[in-house]
């Protein structure tokens, strides 16, 4: 976690009885999203500074979290959600510099290289602000959004190729997805709502 400048880490090894400090950065920026493939191998992503303007950031362990490395993802900004398939198909996403069209980026190798790989869409020339992405399978992702008039869901299944946009209703924004497999997903957002995916009906 963390706020503004700082950010720090926190490790178990007890199922959460006890905590230790393994990562405290008072300069480091702040952390936003995690996500482990197994036991040894993540990702953290979040934002090195206090505006759209300072590099996101992106670290990465492959001893349970013990030791850190910084991954280099070349955009500016801040990452708000990431999600890996596996230990080297991934992706990330948030909220970059005003204007963009472009929020999510992609890697095939484990974060050594990411690129652009999302839906570049807007809507009444306000952009979407990307706060939540679930890789399903190797395809199949999800994006979850909040936008100047209403909340999105984005949807690929093709691995990033084509996009499709979901408005989902009386919310004012998609906070969080989480699914156990292509056809069972759920979502939560604004206004104290919860979506459930229903592929038949799209």
């Amino acid at each position: 976690g963390g706020s503004g400048m700082s950010g720090v880490i926190f490790r178990t090894e007890d199922g959460g009885n006890s905590w230790q400090r393994v990562r405290d950065s008072s300069r480091g920026g702040s952390f936003r999203s995690i996500d482990f493939r197994n036991r040894n191998v993540g990702w953290i992503v979040g934002f090195n500074g206090t505006d759209n303007f300072d590099s996101s950031r992106i670290i990465h362990t492959t001893d349970a979290g013990v030791t850190w490395e910084v991954q280099q993802c070349g955009v500016l900004g801040g990452l708000a959600a990431v999600s890996f398939y596996n230990s080297r198909l991934g992706w990330a996403t948030g909220v970059f510099p005003f204007g963009s069209s472009e929020q999510v980026i992609k890697t095939l190798n484990g974060g050594i290289d990411w690129f652009f790989s999302g839906p570049s869409i807007s809507i009444g020339g306000v952009y979407d602000s990307y706060n939540t992405i679930e890789s399903v399978d190797s395809s199949f992702v999800l994006i979850g959004s909040k936008s100047g008039r209403s909340p999105n869901i984005f949807r690929t299944s093709d691995g990033g190729s084509v996009w499709s946009r979901d408005t989902v209703e009386r919310a004012t924004f998609v906070n969080s997805i989480s699914c156990t497999d292509a056809t069972h997903c759920w979502a939560c957002g604004g206004s104290g709502r919860i979506w459930r995916y229903t592929p038949s009906l799209l």
